[in-house]
């Protein structure tokens, strides 16, 4: 067998004799042409001339410009084999691009690491982690080191999975591999930190930071100051804050949206007002995402007055108000228990162009639904599947809380039976207020049917959903069924159910408090001198008001 040189030598040759024998043939017609022609003989032979020429040139020139590509790639070959990387015995990085082993023609290696990168970092967008794992470990087997852009896409490629500890592992690897780490190294785990509701391990990544001679930004604060405020630490973001000023750096917009959170998470309407007014008065314009979090805080403060003031000046700005503002007004208006404004800003919402989604349409829904208004709620529920909006569990848990509010089981019945034929799945929380429309009527065999229904589609029972099985048990007529409540109370505590201060009350209202206090002792409770379970919730809300669901904007 012939070598790949030996081949292209040879048809290198075969066509250098094929082009002097067509040279020498066409030279040929010509001086036969120009004998019978004695007035153009002159033109015939300035052309055989050229023919000649070229049969002599055109050959040599081919042939040296042959034998220099030649000489071009031993000395390509020569000086790749004095580098310090090693050529892999396989012949793939990874599926496409090809990143490994050379062929004639062949990128050089700066460029297969090049293409090599870009593979890592398609295979990180696209959240692949093993893909883009494995090509990183294929590149150090070929002792090629992959740029910091690629190190950093791994790094966010874990930080989307929520591996934090594998996400550092990867920073801790570059600067062993050469490698500097950047600030975007550092601040997408601080990203990942405050994602996962930890900011103590977030600031910890911001002193490793300022050890490792890395500067933070205000991208690194602005996390920081996002990871306290989810927790509603307002104390902690107003110190990075004026950290970060100290420093030199401004505060974006991100940063004061983070301190207005913080204060809704909190209850104070008035503290996220006072950081709008800091922003607006450092020149930092309020946007749609400053007034939608200043009204979502109004709204976990039950402020509706202070949300419409705060959603007429958004609009009165020229902000163009979003779904998510309106829902949080609407929201605002649920929890006020003010059906009629709730109704009013989701028309408006429509009459100014912007689309209602299934957030919406839960909020409103969910007024309806504290409000004990069923015809409306209903109303709403037929209006979202005639613009097209998907309900999902949420929404139709909120019409069965509108039914528990009227003690409409048959409704009731036929909203659940229309959410299971719609593919949707209920949670515990859609069960629990199925069994609240028939608890309070003293219905315990159907409170039990659900229950075993819930239980058979893998779902445990909750302390809510006891409630309501317990308060059967007591409003049961014509007696109370006291040997079934037992029962009950004692298999919940065996998987584990907190025993709360609702819980203790419907055990009272069946077995009355000195059995129901007995019970308790000889099960190893502890109560406290008022009754209650020591560690147990003592609020006097409903027990059900934790249980509505509600849209977060």
């Amino acid at each position: 067998m012939l070598s790949s040189n030996a081949k292209s030598k040879w048809c290198t040759l075969g066509l250098f004799t094929g082009m002097t024998i067509l040279l020498y043939l066409v030279d040929q017609l010509i001086h036969s042409i120009s004998k019978g022609l004695e007035v153009r003989s002159a033109c015939y032979q300035v052309a055989e001339i050229v023919a000649v020429t070229l049969c002599l040139i055109l050959p040599a020139y081919m042939f040296k410009k042959n034998q220099s590509k030649t000489g071009g790639e031993k000395s390509f070959r020569a000086v790749s084999s004095s580098k310090s990387y090693t050529r892999p015995s396989h012949s793939r990085c990874t599926e496409e691009p090809q990143c490994s082993a050379e062929s004639p023609g062949a990128p050089r290696p700066l460029s297969k690491l090049a293409q090599c990168n870009q593979a890592i970092n398609n295979a990180a967008k696209q959240g692949d982690l093993h893909k883009a794992e494995a090509l990183m470990a294929q590149l150090a087997q070929q002792n090629l080191v992959p740029d910091v852009v690629s190190y950093n896409s791994v790094i966010h490629a874990c930080a989307k999975h929520g591996q934090v500890g594998r996400a550092a592992k990867w920073l801790e690897k570059m600067r062993p591999a050469g490698i500097e780490p950047n600030a975007i190294s550092f601040n997408i785990i601080l990203d990942a930190c405050a994602k996962a509701d930890d900011p103590e391990t977030a600031e910890l990544w911001l002193h490793r930071m300022h050890m490792a001679g890395i500067k933070a930004n205000e991208v690194t604060y602005a996390t920081l100051i996002n990871a306290w405020a989810r927790r509603g630490e307002v104390s902690k973001g107003v110190e990075l804050l004026h950290e970060m000023e100290s420093l030199g750096m401004e505060p974006n917009v991100v940063s004061y949206n983070s301190l207005i959170y913080a204060c809704g998470r909190q209850g104070d309407a008035k503290g996220a007002e006072k950081w709008v007014s800091a922003m607006e008065a450092k020149g930092i314009e309020a946007k749609v995402t400053t007034y939608t979090t200043l009204i979502d805080a109004c709204a976990k403060c039950g402020d509706m007055a202070r949300a419409e003031s705060w959603m007429e000046r958004m609009l009165a700005s020229g902000a163009e108000a979003n779904v998510v503002s309106y829902s949080a007004m609407i929201d605002a208006c649920s929890k006020a228990g003010d059906m009629a404004s709730a109704e009013k800003w989701h028309r408006r919402m429509q009459e100014n162009g912007v689309l209602p989604n299934s957030h919406s349409f839960s909020a409103v829904i969910n007024a309806c639904a504290k409000a004990g208004n069923i015809a409306a709620a209903c109303s709403w529920l037929q209006e979202m599947e005639k613009t097209e909006v998907q309900a999902d569990v949420v929404i139709y848990t909120n019409m069965l809380d509108a039914c528990a509010k009227v003690k409409d089981g048959a409704l009731a019945k036929q909203v659940f039976k229309q959410m299971t034929s719609s593919d949707i799945r209920p949670n515990v929380v859609a069960y629990t207020s199925l069994a609240r429309c028939f608890a309070h009527k003293g219905d315990w065999q159907e409170v039990e049917r659900i229950q075993h229904e819930m239980v058979a589609s893998g779902l445990a029972m909750n302390e809510y959903f006891l409630y309501a099985l317990l308060i059967a048990y007591s409003t049961a007529r014509p007696r109370r069924e006291t040997d079934r409540c037992e029962a009950a109370f004692r298999k919940a505590f065996a998987t584990g159910l907190e025993v709360n201060h609702h819980i203790m009350v419907a055990l009272s209202r069946c077995l009355g408090r000195d059995r129901c206090h007995e019970l308790v002792r000889q099960m190893g409770i502890v109560l406290d001198d008022q009754g209650n379970p020591i560690g147990g919730s003592k609020s006097s809300s409903t027990p059900m008001a934790k249980m509505r669901p509600s849209r977060r904007s």
